[in-house]
C-alpha cells in the first residue's frame, strides 16, 4: 500500500496582542522623540550654545542614545525576539531613571540660574510627570509579566 503523505502544515503564529501593540506604539513614540532631540540639538547647536545651561552635545548624545535604545527595543518587540519584553522593561526603567536624573540635576537644578537666584528643585508639573512615569513603568511591568505575552514571545518557561 502506498500511503498518501499530507503536506506539512505551517503553524500559524498567534495573533498580535493588543497590550504588545500599545507598548510598541509607546516605544515608537519615545524612539522618534529621542532621535528628534538628537537631530534638533545638532541642527540648532549654535543657538543652544548661546544659552546658559546644558551643552548641545549632551542633548544630542542623550537623544541619539534614547533613539537607538528604542529602535533596538522596537525591533525585539516587532520581530517577537525572546529578549524583546525583558529589554523593553529594562529600557523603560533606564529611560525613566534618565528622565528624572535629567529633571533633577540638569534641567531645573536649584542653583542653575545664572543670576544666582534659587529655582524650584523640580519642575512645577512634577506630580503629573511622576504619575505618568509610574503608569508607564507599571503598564510595561504588567505586560512583561503576563502569561499570554510570555507565550507570545516564546518565554513560557521563564519564571
Amino acid at each position: 500500500m502506498i500511503e498518501e503523505s499530507l503536506p506539512p502544515t505551517i503553524p500559524t503564529p498567534p495573533k498580535r496582542l493588543w497590550s504588545v501593540t500599545i507598548l510598541e506604539t509607546g516605544v515608537l513614540i519615545i524612539t522618534v522623540m529621542g532621535f528628534l532631540r538628537g537631530y534638533l540639538a545638532i541642527r540648532e547647536a549654535r543657538f543652544l550654545a548661546s544659552w546658559p545651561g546644558v551643552s548641545p552635545a549632551y542633548l544630542a548624545v542623550t537623544g541619539i542614545l534614547v533613539g537607538m535604545l528604542g529602535a533596538l527595543v522596537l525591533y525585539g518587540l516587532v520581530r517577537r525576539k525572546h529578549w524583546g519584553m525583558r529589554l523593553a522593561y529594562a529600557a523603560m526603567l533606564t529611560i525613566a531613571l534618565g528622565y528624572w536624573l535629567d529633571q533633577i540635576f540638569v534641567a531645573d537644578h536649584p542653583y542653575g540660574d545664572p543670576a544666582g537666584a534659587a529655582k524650584a528643585f523640580l519642575p512645577v508639573n512634577w506630580p503629573f510627570a511622576a504619575a505618568v512615569t509610574a503608569i508607564l513603568i507599571t503598564y510595561t511591568g504588567l505586560v512583561a509579566r503576563s502569561s499570554k505575552v510570555k507565550a507570545y514571545f516564546g518565554d513560557e518557561n521563564d519564571g
